[in-house]
């Protein structure tokens, strides 16, 4: 739910710069995005996005680990 509430506030982001957040993240990582505040939000969103991925990675990875040691 997290993850996806967070795409939602990309989406604005990304059809307001006609670009997609992979783009943007290239670029932005080359130092070729620019220094507008929404490319900081937008980066700053793009990466709560990837840590809340890690985080519920890891939790469905403790999950089925210890589904395994129960069965």
């Amino acid at each position: 739910m997290a993850i996806a509430r967070l795409q939602e506030k990309i989406r604005p982001l990304e059809s307001r710069y006609g670009r997609t957040t992979e783009e943007f993240l290239e670029k932005f990582e080359r130092g070729e995005a620019g220094d507008e505040q929404d490319y900081f939000l937008w980066y700053a969103l793009a990466e709560a996005i990837e840590d809340w991925k890690r985080t519920r990675d890891g939790l469905v990875e403790l999950l089925d680990d210890a589904e395994m040691l129960s069965a």
